[in-house]
Formats: structure tokens, C-alpha cells, sequence
């Protein structure tokens, strides 16, 4: 009997060897095709921007200004136009039955 416990703790131990083996050989192999791509992609990336120039809008104008809305762009550049403030409008007919 206990050479049998011996024997599944050294087929467990080989097991969790052999996964972690394959873990990491799997990574590896990742890495050995995904390294040469994102080196080209930033390679391309540089070329890119140097050729065409920097970016017109500056890094802190992205969806965050879009968000904010138009309105918030139309009153900033109206100045001194003013809204028209909001009337009550009576309603003569007040029979709800048609409903």
C-alpha cells in the first residue's frame, strides 16, 4: 500500500511537470512569433508618423470633448445670444375622456 502512494505522488509530481512544460513551451513559441510582429508594427507605426506628420488634434481631445456634447461647443461660441426662456402653455381643452 504505501508503494502505490509512492508511485501516484511521482505520476502526479511527472504530470504537473509535464503541464507546466507545455504552459511555458506554448508561451515561448507565442513569444517567438508575436515579439517579430509587434516589432514590425511599432517599426511601421514610427514610419508612419514620420511620414505623415503629427497628430493634428492634440492627446487630450479624444471622446471625452465628443461627450461633452455640442451644446456645450454651440453656447461657447454663440457669446452674448441668449436662450429664449421656456413659456407655459395652457391647454383649453381639458376632457381626458378621448383617451
Amino acid at each position: 500500500m504505501p508503494f502505490l502512494m509512492i508511485l501516484l505522488v511521482i505520476i502526479a509530481i511527472m504530470a504537473a511537470v509535464g503541464v507546466f512544460s507545455l504552459v511555458i513551451g506554448s508561451l515561448l513559441l507565442l513569444l517567438k512569433f508575436a515579439l517579430p510582429l509587434i516589432v514590425i508594427g511599432l517599426i511601421v507605426s514610427f514610419i508612419y508618423r514620420a511620414i505623415a506628420g503629427p497628430s493634428r488634434r492634440p492627446r487630450h481631445a479624444d471622446w471625452r470633448h465628443d461627450y461633452q456634447g455640442y451644446s456645450y461647443q454651440e453656447t461657447a461660441h454663440q457669446g452674448s445670444r441668449q436662450r429664449k426662456e421656456a413659456r407655459d402653455v395652457k391647454v383649453d381643452d381639458d376632457d381626458w375622456s378621448d383617451f
